[in-house]
């Protein structure tokens, strides 16, 4: 009974996660067990006594049920009814933010061709609109239904990429409560801005206010190679560490009384919320949070487990079913789990223990608990291992579920997130500390100047994280992305591992051993994946509605040859290669749509190192113009030559063994030039009429994938 809500709301918001993700068939087995689980526990008298097995099949059943009704009854009838040209009335909810050479507009229908409606759109436009929070957009344009899974999960069903509609704005006339919190984030943004240089102002802006767009994408991604892009995104921890600041600081004023901590707390905590954009893993802290507050208020025993339990229960009502599929909510939740249930464990064994069993560590509490201790070399390394042992087991606990969730989502995974973070985690924790007593003391005018000298200290640290991510990222094997076969091989071995280690004696006396061996079989399949991929040589065909869409892989490098297709299937295929190959070493542009197209994109998928402009005029450094009759070396060996046949550019493509001729759907294999017919093989669409002795491929049903080698 203790641990009901913890049970009930872990089960819940698992459910609704897996129902995100999973397709529907999936949903309706896991509804069916826990239909079943609910009557067969009604049945045993065992079970029934429990009480939690019959709660958690019943919170199965029910998950699944709101899962399936809340896409059947509203998601599905508003994608169906406004896909199309439509004429919009919106409102601006949050700030515009700009990312790469598109500008995002997160908008709240009002009237949709003149009938009021209210669904979340998102609108992508090249250039910035002059437009504020609370603004009125008017516009007629091609809405479409929102794939990326971070949208959706956010509640946007509907999305607009036109590169130039017709939008009117209209000031507003009144500004709701949230507008004044967006002014309030703001002014920290101004006041870290003026104090600090530009390069540490955008770290500490999107470390403290979650400005994740603040650091250009070369930053983000040299984060994200060093296993340590949980710092740069507003989560629980970056939540965790304000609010237990400031706890301590109002525990230490003793003339408040109970009831006025607690409501300035409770104001705190709403107002942290609101200032980083009610992102789903703040929520999700800020419940737990307000659950302990309240608690210690009122001299309760709180149980953190329960706390995160209610939250899985509340954060699916606020947010809508979908919230539960949010990626950063996901990584969040379940770290936070693993922190609950394993990092005190594993602290405990790491560290170092006195005679009295007590566990030293550095911090100014120790200063007491040094007094009459005789201080030696021995007890500083104590104190300084227990420390590093605190972030270890932390660590750890967290890449129990993190790690085989990360690489289900976005099938990568960094090799050196651990000591990322014993080296990242304490300059973390100063950089929130200092930014946020920076930003307070420079609102208050006779405080400027130690504001000022609050922001000196505040640069060392910044400058110092940029400096270890640069090298972090750049170790060699650090961030690998892993393919799909591979990680369930990979989790059925380490599965079988563990279930062994379970089933026998002196368990955990094995379990090193486990994890030893669990380490030893990933590392051993990456390293024979790694070497199979040294040698492939391959082309991936899609087929789509206008025409054919190629991608070239060429011994673990990516080249998109050709994208051929409308949004929704050039979403969905690069979807596809990015989970494969992580990123692209050259895209070929046929034309300004597809140049600007992969450009859009290219911020949400992957990294495009360098682009091929076939009849494209551009100044940008990583951009190389292809004409007809030269060749470019794409890869070694490998070349691409490109020609123009009644307005239709058609590709050759030269690799040691074979000469591949890409067909588009106009084009026609008579006009094609009498050298690149005797190719040794020809890709093209289904409906290309094609009459020749040579090998044909056409990508039916989806694609196919053509071996070179």
């Amino acid at each position: 009974m203790k641990r009901l809500p913890a049970q009930i709301g872990i089960t819940c918001f698992s459910v609704l996660a897996i129902a995100f993700f999973a397709r529907e068939t999936l949903i309706f087995v896991i509804g069916g067990v826990g239909s079943v689980g609910a009557v067969v526990s009604f049945i045993i008298p065992k079970a029934r006594k429990t009480i939690w097995i019959p709660a958690v099949a019943l919170t199965v059943l029910l998950s699944s049920a709101v899962s399936i009704c809340y896409n059947h009854l509203y998601v599905q009838p508003i994608r169906n009814t406004y896909s199309g040209s439509h004429t919009v009335q919106a409102v601006l909810c949050d700030e515009p933010y700009r990312n790469y050479r598109r500008s995002y507009y997160l908008l709240r229908t009002q009237k949709i061709d003149g009938i009021e409606k209210e669904i979340n759109i998102i609108m992508t436009l090249p250039k910035a609109l002059e437009v504020e929070p609370d603004d009125t957009l008017r516009f007629t344009s091609q809405l479409i239904p929102v794939e990326n899974d971070y949208y959706r999960s956010k509640g946007y069903l509907l999305m607009t990429e036109e590169y130039s509609p017709i939008v009117e704005t209209e000031m507003a006339n009144r500004h709701s409560l949230y507008y004044h919190i967006i002014g309030i984030r703001r002014a920290m943004r101004s006041a870290l801005d003026s104090l600090l240089p530009a390069d540490t102002a955008k770290l500490t802006r999107t470390i403290f206010l979650g400005d994740k767009y603040a650091l250009d994408n070369d930053t983000r991604d040299r984060f994200r190679y060093a296993g340590a892009s949980y710092f740069i995104v507003i989560s629980g921890m970056h939540f965790s560490v304000i609010c237990m600041l400031i706890m301590r600081l109002l525990k230490k004023i003793k003339i408040l009384r109970r009831w006025v901590s607690l409501i300035v707390m409770l104001f705190i905590i709403l107002l942290y919320m609101a200032v980083t954009g009610f992102q789903p893993s703040v929520l999700r802290s800020g419940i737990m949070m307000i659950m302990l507050v309240i608690g210690n208020t009122f001299r309760r025993i709180t149980y953190p487990l329960n706390h995160l339990g209610v939250a899985g229960i509340i954060l699916p009502v606020i947010m809508s079913p979908y919230g539960a599929g949010d990626p950063g909510l996901i990584l969040s939740f379940y770290a936070t789990l693993s922190i609950l249930l394993w990092a005190e464990p594993l602290a405990d064994k790491l560290s170092f223990h006195d005679e009295s069993e007590n566990n030293p560590r550095l911090s100014f509490s120790s200063l007491r608990f040094m007094h009459g201790q005789k201080l030696s070399l021995r007890f500083i390394l104590k104190l300084l291992w227990n420390n590093v042992a605190g972030i270890l087991s932390v660590t750890l606990a967290v890449n129990i579920l993190v790690v085989p969730i990360t690489i289900c989502l976005f099938h990568k995974l960094s090799l050196i997130t651990l000591l990322s973070a014993v080296i990242l985690y304490p300059f973390i924790y100063l950089i929130l500390v200092l930014a946020l007593l920076t930003c307070i003391l420079w609102c208050v005018p006779f405080l400027r100047w130690l504001a000022i000298w609050l922001s000196w200290l505040l640069y060392y640290p910044a400058e110092f994280v940029l400096w270890s991510v640069g090298i972090l990222s750049s170790v060699p094997y650090a961030f690998i992305p892993i393919h799909a076969p591979f990680i369930l091989i990979s989790f059925i071995m380490n599965a079988v591992v563990m279930i062994a280690v379970l089933l026998l004696r002196r368990r955990y006396k094995l379990f090193p051993i486990a994890v030893l061996s669990s380490a030893a079989i990933f590392l051993s399949g990456f390293l024979i994946h790694s070497a199979i991929e040294l040698h492939t040589l391959s082309v991936t065909s899609f087929e789509t509605d206008n025409g054919m869409s190629v991608a070239l892989n060429s011994r673990g490098h990516l080249h998109l040859l050709s994208m051929d297709c409308d949004i929704k299937d050039f979403y969905a295929i690069m979807n596809d290669l990015s989970d494969r190959y992580g990123s692209v070493e050259t895209a070929l542009c046929l034309n300004r749509s597809a140049y600007e197209r992969y450009l859009s994109y290219s911020d949400q998928e992957f990294a495009i190192h360098r682009y091929l402009l076939y009849d494209i005029e551009d100044e940008s450094a990583d951009t190389m113009m292809i004409s007809d009759g030269i060749d470019c070396i794409l890869d070694d060996d490998v070349t691409l030559s490109v020609s123009k046949v009644d307005q239709q550019p058609v590709m050759l493509l030269q690799t040691p063994h074979q000469r591949v001729l890409l067909l588009p759907a106009k084009a026609t294999l008579s006009d094609i030039p009498n050298a690149w017919r005797e190719a040794d093989c020809i890709i093209s669409g289904s409906q290309t009429p094609l009459d020749t002795d040579h090998i044909k491929y056409t990508c039916e049903d989806g694609g196919f994938t053509l071996d070179l080698r």
